[in-house]
């Protein structure tokens, strides 16, 4: 067994100042929601933010490309970053309501405290406000993107409740967890990189970095939660060959403290499978 000697406080050590930002946009964000009748909704969706790794995906794509780009970018990758975290938000509440999920990083989630109907709207008025920040602060490229994963994210999870996966369905499998994890990974590294202004290639090895790193991310999840989806599917290691595709297409930028992490940020999930074996 191997044990996992990293942590992630030490990972995000090159962005620890830059993820408190966004912990404090998110507050603020939260405060812009609550109303007389909304406040007690949006106080319990804000109170665990979470390990808030996609927000951590965009901004050290960002440091990885150019860390001074990164520093004259931080206000907008701020925004970015916490754009991202809410729509990755809004669809974990989605995904409570339709999987009937009582807990998630250990609290009651919105359907079971508010009931469903609540949930669902919270979530749409978080999409809503995640939207409305992509749109007033960057490109309509940016929005594109985003609004095509969402739209994916979408179509795959209809597509499992409509034909659920069973062991045995390889392909489905690898298109599902594409579509509900990899495709969003992907999006956070390629806009942090494109903010930076790197070149189309560049942007396009961040984005496949993250893609692969969802596709790792998901298959360790599956696993450890011992889901057939997962187990019936794939083997273990098969995380691992899509975390050598990762660290490959990074490979070529040059060594900084933000590379170091997202390199460690695989290192630290692969670490899991270890110790599942």
């Amino acid at each position: 067994m191997v044990i996992n000697t990293l942590k992630l406080e030490e990972i995000y050590k090159p962005i620890s100042d830059d993820l408190s930002l966004v912990r404090q946009e998110l507050r603020e964000v939260e405060k812009s929601l609550s109303s007389d009748l909304t406040k007690e909704v949006f106080e319990h969706f804000f109170k665990n933010p979470g390990k808030l790794l996609r927000p951590s995906l965009v901004l050290l794509s960002a440091g990885t490309c150019s860390q001074a780009e990164m520093n004259k970018q931080k206000s907008k990758l701020i925004k970015l970053a916490v754009a991202i975290e809410m729509i990755h938000g809004a669809s974990l509440v989605h995904d409570d309501i339709i999987d009937g999920d009582e807990e998630r990083r250990g609290q009651k989630t919105l359907n079971k405290v508010f009931g469903s109907k609540t949930a669902v709207l919270a979530g749409d008025v978080l999409y809503s406000r995640a939207f409305s920040i992509l749109s007033g602060t960057f490109p309509e490229e940016f929005s594109q993107l985003i609004l095509k994963v969402t739209k994916r994210m979408s179509i795959v999870e209809i597509g499992q409740l409509i034909s659920p996966n069973l062991p045995g369905m390889r392909e489905q499998y690898l298109e599902l967890i594409n579509g509900k994890t990899a495709l969003l990974m992907g999006a956070c590294c390629t806009l942090g990189a494109k903010l930076t202004g790197v070149s189309e290639q560049s942007v396009a090895l961040m984005g496949n970095y993250g893609m692969k790193f969802g596709m790792t991310y998901q298959i360790v999840d599956d696993f450890m939660d011992n889901d057939p989806l997962g187990t019936g599917n794939v083997k273990l290691e098969e995380a691992e060959k899509y975390a050598g595709e990762a660290k490959h297409s990074i490979s070529g930028f040059k060594n900084s403290e933000c590379k170091k992490s997202l390199m460690d940020l695989l290192e630290y999930v692969l670490s899991f499978s270890h110790s599942n074996s």
